[in-house]
């Protein structure tokens, strides 16, 4: 496909044809990437349903998702971590586009998330990754941003969202350790040692939650994923970090120990 041809997908906004075509493209050349990205600048100081000479008919979800996944595919999988308001629906593309090179952008996306967690215009798309794990494209990640991303979401195995409203969209479905042990046994049990900071880690969440993260470990404790002692001896190791020494995180980890006991 020619590269204009490329350009008049996007400027359709059909999403689905500019999904198809990129894995196969030879990578996009300059000219092409300064197009894109002009385009993606349009339309993103434009409004939903806005009219331009730039794309055909109203600014539309596909256009925006069309112009962000070949966007991406003119970068280095590096840089393209770095890409910020990019739809659930686009990240999806990008194990299309960025075959073998996937950990990069989970690497890329747990630093960024660990530095600014409340940066959702940023980070929105970032759990993602634990689709990929789920699906055997990358291991189970370990970077410390990545665990506490995935705190936000296995909560909710044990505190499920409420179901959406009439025409709302359905929200991700959260990996089970049934269906995706990984995320558990490897990614989730690092929670006692990846670096906190105000706002973010395990007891920063259960301060905004109201305990949901020691509902969860508990909750794996009790139903056999998790090993009591082994629980324990983290729990041990984690007191003696020095993000931990300060009396906020004492006493989670002293709440989280009495539960713990209750349940020997």
């Amino acid at each position: 496909m020619s590269r204009p041809a490329l350009l008049e997908l996007i400027v359709r906004g059909d999403f689905e044809q500019t999904r198809q075509v990129l894995p196969a493209e030879p990578k996009i050349d300059r000219a092409t990437a300064t197009a894109v990205g002009r385009l993606r600048r349009e339309m993103a100081s434009a409004p939903a349903g806005e009219s331009s000479a730039y794309w055909e008919g109203e600014l539309s979800e596909g256009h925006w998702d069309a112009v962000t996944v070949a966007h991406l595919a003119s970068l280095p999988a590096s840089e393209a971590a770095g890409v910020s308001s990019v739809s659930r629906r686009a990240a999806s593309t990008l194990p299309e586009i960025f075959q073998g090179e996937l950990a990069s952008i989970v690497e890329g996306w747990a630093s960024l998330y660990q530095r600014n967690p409340r940066n959702w215009d940023r980070n929105g798309h970032y759990p993602v990754m634990f689709e990929w794990v789920g699906r055997g494209l990358i291991p189970a990640p370990v970077h410390d941003g990545a665990v506490n991303l995935w705190l936000e979401f296995a909560t909710r195995i044990v505190h499920p969202l409420s179901p959406p409203e009439a025409g709302e969209p359905q929200d991700w479905t959260v990996p089970t350790p049934q269906s995706c042990p990984a995320l558990y046994v490897v990614t989730l049990p690092l929670l006692f040692q990846a670096a906190v900071k105000p706002g973010l880690g395990a007891a920063a969440l259960d301060h905004q939650s109201g305990g949901q993260v020691q509902d969860l470990v508990c909750h794996l404790v009790e139903s056999g994923v998790w090993d009591h002692t082994e629980t324990v001896s983290r729990l041990e190791t984690a007191r003696l970090l020095p993000d931990r020494a300060n009396a906020f995180q004492q006493r989670w980890l002293k709440q989280l120990e009495q539960r713990l006991a209750a349940l020997a």
